[in-house]
């Protein structure tokens, strides 16, 4: 009896062990237990659906550009909601620095204007190929490029540079009052009168990743800075 008892609580102590060291490799691995997941509930879908080859292919593809990029470049916008709001100011400033510094449209804005800014971004992944601003689409975002190449104007967007300017366009236009916040905005109204009317076309020439902004979400933040100005 006190040998199979032995035998049981070494085998207990075994598995225990065993398990432990399993739920640790695992939790130091999160991210890409949760892109295996993710990947497994890919495959399980387009096998029920009976999705072609050619798009699983592509599917597949998007899913790990996806992953990629994101354990490149996080979004840490939930991590400082966590945060006080003196710790969040200081480190949402710096990166806000890092991601809108080298935007024109943003050089001369305040700290405080862009660490607000850069909390409302959202980020956002294309495949190649794939239409980001559709032609005759209203202008109602501002992308600022964190991985990628984009076509849009005639012109070729890497990491760092900005498009779908029309919207801070139509800001302007909407009401005289709203770009204080923006600077350099005003240097921008007469490229808009020789511009047309239907906007512009985006495309992701490679796998992208983007941080986007509202209108609704800019108007909103330039007016509180507005209502702080007059207090």
């Amino acid at each position: 009896i006190f040998v199979v008892f032995a035998m049981l609580l070494g085998a207990y102590f075994f598995g225990f062990v065993v398990g432990s060291i399993t739920s640790i490799v695992a939790s130091r691995n999160s991210s890409k237990t949760v892109f295996y997941q993710t990947m497994d509930e890919l495959n399980a879908f387009m096998e029920e659906h009976q999705v072609a080859p050619a798009l699983k292919r592509r599917l597949r593809e998007y899913f790990r550009s996806r992953h990629t990029a994101n354990s490149m470049s996080r979004n840490y916008t939930q991590l400082l909601m966590q945060m006080s709001p003196s710790l969040r100011a200081e480190v949402a400033a710096l990166s806000s620095a890092s991601l809108l510094g080298g935007v024109s449209i943003f050089r001369k804005c305040s700290t405080d204007i862009l660490t607000v800014i850069s909390m409302e971004m959202v980020s956002e992944t294309y495949a190649v190929r794939e239409v980001i601003i559709k032609l005759q689409e209203p202008p109602t975002k501002l992308y600022v490029m964190r991985h990628g190449v984009v076509a849009s104007e005639g012109c070729v967007y890497n990491a760092g540079s900005a498009f779908g300017l029309d919207m801070l366009f139509d800001l302007l236009l909407a009401s005289e009052s709203l770009p204080t916040g923006l600077p350099e905005c005003r240097r921008l109204e007469p490229a808009y009168s020789s511009r047309n009317s239907g906007g512009s076309v985006a495309m992701a020439l490679t796998f992208t990743d983007v941080m986007s902004l509202h209108n609704a979400s800019l108007t909103k933040i330039l007016e509180q800075d507005m209502d702080t100005m007059k207090m």
